[in-house]
């Protein structure tokens, strides 16, 4: 039977119906996935990400299937979007069940070419945002 991680719980004994999630960078690529998997599970979703046109798309794409799903912009180095965002989320829906950080930056580069601009945003939205 197919489990959640380490968790003993069967997948199929847990219920997501009414969760309410909130899946940061949810506009493309894992974060999409996840947030549609949560729909496609009975669960309310809030998306986050910086493009508010992909954002909206992502939206109607996952609640094309009849989940309550919305989309706020956010810029997860700006902790006042960080704090709305969660706000949002306890408004819409009531609560907030299960936050997945999906938000990330990538800067490829050394310890010698790397700018600090790149280090801190870096930080600011892998490390600082999360927690």
């Amino acid at each position: 039977m197919n489990k959640i991680a380490s968790n003993p719980i069967p997948v199929a004994m847990v219920s997501l119906a009414n969760k309410s999630v909130l899946v940061t960078g949810a506009t493309s690529g894992i974060g999409f996935g996840i947030a549609d998997l949560f729909a496609t599970s009975g669960a309310n979703v809030m998306l986050t990400g910086r493009d508010v046109r992909r954002g909206q798309e992502a939206a109607k794409k996952i609640g094309a299937g009849g989940a309550r799903v919305e989309f706020r912009a956010a810029d997860l180095k700006n902790r006042a979007h960080c704090d709305r965002v969660v706000g949002d989320t306890v408004a819409a829906f009531g609560g907030l069940d299960v936050l997945v950080n999906c938000g990330a930056v990538l800067h490829n580069g050394t310890v010698e070419t790397l700018s600090d601009a790149a280090w801190d945003e870096t930080f600011a939205v892998n490390v600082t945002a999360v927690f």
